[in-house]
């Protein structure tokens, strides 16, 4: 059993295990990429995948964002707003 303990971000910040010891604890920097890590064991941390905003980080480091990834590294979308310039 994990649980998972949202910041306001909605990223997921702190993971614990049925019995309440820490399985993985993570703060992250404002475009998304992670600032502190620390977990009980590389295995255990292996299974995280919801990370900032609450959304999955995959074996690239990217995360996804339903119509395009983004990377945290450098702040940047991959690719153009699917919606175009709608939004202002």
């Amino acid at each position: 059993m994990r649980y998972s303990y949202d910041n306001l971000t909605g990223g997921s910040g702190l993971e614990l295990d049925g019995s309440g010891n820490v399985i993985s604890m993570e703060e992250y920097y404002p475009y998304g990429g992670t600032a502190r890590w620390a977990a009980r064991s590389q295995t255990e941390a292996n299974y995280k995948t919801v990370r900032y905003s609450g959304k999955e980080r995959d074996a690239t480091g990217l995360y996804y964002y339903g119509y395009r990834y983004y990377q945290p590294w450098a702040g940047r979308w991959l690719s153009a707003d699917p919606a175009g310039t709608v939004d202002g």
